[in-house]
């Protein structure tokens, strides 16, 4: 299943034009209803054009990739700059495609993109891996480091890597931002991290020992509603 979501009729036209009769297509035309229609479905490629309302700063759709994790995104009209392609990856989104991708391209995307592999320039591929790679030889090998996070910094971890501000985690905790920003130093202390670019490549492991743990939801229980 294909889910095309931009408020411009013609981007929505030409992909379901050049998926016809490969794929069954829905869509959709602002983030909002977007976030309500992922809710019920599974395995799905989404395409997110990159000129809607709240896709442009990558918090919005971040958030998104974290929260549906079964679903693959895509960026229709990226910038076309080496950093535009790293923030998509940094973000978890698959792939990049252009607004007017020939059929056949938009095809063979699909085709990678259902099968977890990446579409993005070799460039930017070859950067990220880089990255990845100093990543992994500066951590180290166990998880000790992770399971010495209190249960308060796993809040604050968690809010982090849907790209919530200072500001907005110390909302969503009823704690100041200059505690926030008090914990998210002891966080990279005790992880060796230097930015939270680092924080965004370990949310796996880090999401995976909060859950184990059962770390205490947020007061309120959710995020807020600018971050969902």
């Amino acid at each position: 299943m294909i889910l095309i979501a931009s408020s411009r009729e013609s981007v929505r036209r030409h992909y379901r034009e050049a998926l016809k009769g490969a794929e069954q297509i829905l869509e959709t035309t602002d983030l909002e209803s977007l976030a309500q229609v992922l809710e019920h479905l599974q395995s799905t490629i989404v395409f997110v054009d990159a000129a809607m309302d709240g896709v442009g700063d990558f918090r919005r759709l971040r958030s998104l990739c974290v929260q549906h994790r079964q679903i693959a995104f895509a960026l229709v009209g990226c910038d076309k700059t080496l950093k535009a392609e790293l923030d998509c990856l940094r973000a978890g989104v698959r792939g990049v495609v252009a607004v007017d991708c020939p059929p056949e391209m938009l095809r063979k995307a699909v085709a990678k993109i259902s099968h977890r592999e990446l579409w993005f320039s070799r460039k930017a591929l070859a950067s990220f891996l880089e990255e990845l790679g100093f990543l992994r030889s500066s951590q180290p090998s166990s998880e000790v480091s992770v399971q010495s996070l209190s249960d308060r910094e796993l809040q604050v971890v968690r809010l982090t890597i849907t790209g919530a501000s200072n500001k907005e985690i110390g909302a969503s905790l009823g704690i100041t931002e200059r505690t926030v920003k008090a914990h998210i130093s002891h966080i990279f202390n005790k992880l060796g991290l230097r930015q939270r670019t680092e924080l965004f490549l370990l949310e796996e492991r880090l999401l995976s020992n909060a859950l184990v743990r059962q770390v205490p939801e947020e007061p309120g229980g959710e995020l807020p509603r600018q971050l969902i």
